[in-house]
């Protein structure tokens, strides 16, 4: 098994190796396979670019996919296409996918109604078969809107289904089914999202100035910025992870937002603003996700109080210095507030306090 290789003790040491990684992957397709050794070497040139992607992150997705009872190498397969998918190199026509590993007769019962994609079920996501799978992939399911279900003992693909109207289906439906784990892969072709209990767990951002990947696992982010904020106890922490979730999307984009989050009454008190386009209150919990795309990318900040309720957008406060600079003033001036600034390049900053502290550079 693959995971047998790659998380043992000195994993990491591994995963940074590039040619070390590529000799151990080669023996396992040879072994496993039954491949060539100019083939096995093939493959395993390209499966080391993948790996290398995550680098130690591996193994906290390898320890995860074995607590949900989800063979790592079927995850990692499956990791491995996705990656392959968001490199393809077709501008005019972009495609991303997604999927569901685990138990697909509980997976599909979550999921809306069946696709037609019969070329591709029955098929297992496995390496010898990478350039067929994708172009199959890439007729078959946007994952923006449907996915496949994926048995994750054998890898082999059931399915594939329309997704649920839902501001995060992908999380929505890992939060209902706890042994599931999901991959997306945004059309944007930069970046693959994984999900787990409910959340998105981690995330690869390719980096277009240099072409390599960005590893950021997701819950030691959140954890700093749940420590940064800590006093704002009227916040709903669930408010705080959706929006954290949301803004490492949007970095994927390369599209400013701002969301500021919490007593959104009084920062209307004490703060002169323009232009606010304000609606009546919508829970983020109940909204799709192309709405809330819509909301957050207006010019202008985007506000939403400590119940999770989405209270306006489009808001430009008026105070002295460019727009960020305004942002992180309100949160001096507001001490009940804090926001999350995501600029063009990717980078994701927290404003509390007065104070601007980076969370992804």
């Amino acid at each position: 098994m693959l995971s047998t290789h790659l998380c043992q003790n000195e994993g990491t040491r591994v995963v940074n190796d590039s040619h070390e990684l590529q000799n151990l992957l080669s023996e396992y397709f040879i072994k496993n396979f039954n491949m060539p050794k100019e083939e096995a070497d093939e493959n395993a040139y390209e499966y080391a670019l993948v790996l290398s992607a995550y680098r130690s992150d591996l193994l906290k997705i390898a320890a995860l996919s074995e607590k949900k009872g989800i063979k790592t190498n079927v995850l990692i397969d499956c990791l491995a296409i996705a990656i392959r998918v968001s490199e393809s190199e077709d501008e005019k026509d972009p495609f991303g996918t997604g999927a569901f590993l685990g138990n697909t007769i509980e997976i599909l019962e979550k999921l809306g109604e069946g696709l037609v994609v019969s070329p591709i079920q029955g098929v297992s996501f496995s390496p010898r078969q990478w350039d067929w799978i994708i172009d199959k992939v890439r007729d078959g399911v946007d994952g923006e809107v449907a996915a496949f279900s994926i048995d994750g003992n054998t890898g082999i693909v059931s399915d594939a289904r329309k997704l649920p109207d839902k501001l995060d289906p992908y999380s929505h439906i890992t939060n209902e089914s706890v042994n599931t784990i999901a991959f997306h892969v945004p059309n944007t072709k930069l970046a693959v999202r994984l999900y787990s209990d409910g959340e998105m767990v981690h995330q690869l951002v390719k980096v277009r100035n240099v072409g390599l990947w960005m590893s950021r696992y997701v819950p030691s982010i959140r954890a700093k910025v749940l420590s940064i904020i800590s006093q704002k106890t009227t916040i709903k922490p669930e408010v705080i992870k959706a929006l954290l979730g949301f803004a490492l999307q949007l970095s994927e984009t390369r599209k400013g937002a701002t969301y500021v989050i919490g007593e959104i009454d009084q920062l209307c008190k004490e703060v002169k603003m323009e232009n606010p386009e304000k609606i009546e209150k919508k829970q983020l919990a109940l909204l799709a996700r192309k709405e809330m795309l819509n909301y957050s990318t207006k010019d202008g900040a985007t506000l939403v109080d400590g119940e999770g309720n989405l209270v306006s957008f489009g808001v430009k406060f008026v105070a002295t210095g460019g727009r960020y600079k305004s942002t992180v003033e309100v949160t001096k001036t507001v001490g009940s507030v804090f926001a999350i600034v995501i600029s063009v390049d990717g980078k994701v900053r927290l404003a509390n306090n007065g104070m601007s502290v980076p969370i992804i550079d």
